[in-house]
């Protein structure tokens, strides 16, 4: 993801929200060393174990009680609260887990942000997302239960939307951040050590459909 820098997942409070249809799993929107294995701070966003889950590394997890698993599509988010480090889950607007992962420091400079994958050994299981994703976007601030349950029956809200990705903004290397922010993500494959060769990734209607090989940056 381009401008990485306009991010904070540290020092600032933010909402990742997506919506997402998967039976196998795996990561939505991470940040993560740029090579190697999943380091210190860094975060995670994903589904493992058929629940979803946030993860900053070396501090802990937060799992969510519902299941989204089933290959029927979920609006799900999680918000950060960096003066207390509370992460509260949602699936379909509904809160479904929440717990306190205050990061220890700031990221090292070099990790950087990811659609669909986060580093080569994490999370366990399932690695790069297999399923679809219509939409995915970050907030720079905690979006209120009510903006979480109004998801899909209103417009977006504007307020510090930092970045937004959907199905209907891409091109062959290219998904286009429709803020009009520039924070445009580069489509790339990433070879996963164990995986077989991997295949192309298809699109299907107007969703973006991961494979767990082909990954999408």
């Amino acid at each position: 993801v381009g401008a990485k820098q306009a991010f904070d997942l540290t020092g600032a409070d933010y909402t990742i929200r997506a919506g997402i249809r998967t039976e196998e799993g795996g990561t939505i929107f991470a940040q993560a060393p740029a090579s190697g294995a999943y380091a210190e701070n860094s975060k995670s966003f994903f589904v493992s174990e058929g629940v979803l889950q946030f993860d900053v590394g070396w501090v802990g997890a937060v799992r969510s009680e519902a299941e989204v698993d089933d290959e029927q599509w979920h609006n799900v988010a999680m918000t950060f609260s960096h003066s207390s480090g509370k992460v509260r889950l949602y699936v379909d607007g509904e809160e479904s887990g929440s717990g306190e992962l205050q990061p220890t420091d700031s990221v090292d400079r070099a990790q950087v942000l990811r659609i669909g994958f986060t580093t080569p050994d994490f999370p366990d299981f399932v690695r790069g997302f297999v399923g679809e994703m219509d939409e995915l976007a970050f907030y720079q601030r905690q979006l209120s239960e009510a903006e979480i349950q109004a998801f899909g029956s209103a417009a977006m809200p504007a307020d510090r939307l930092v970045a937004h990705w959907t199905a209907f903004d891409h091109d062959d290397d290219l998904l286009v951040d429709a803020t009009g922010h520039g924070h445009d993500a580069v489509l790339e494959d990433i070879d996963i050590e164990g995986l077989d060769e991997e295949d192309e990734e298809e699109q299907r209607g107007q969703r973006l459909r991961f494979d767990g090989e082909t990954v999408r940056l």
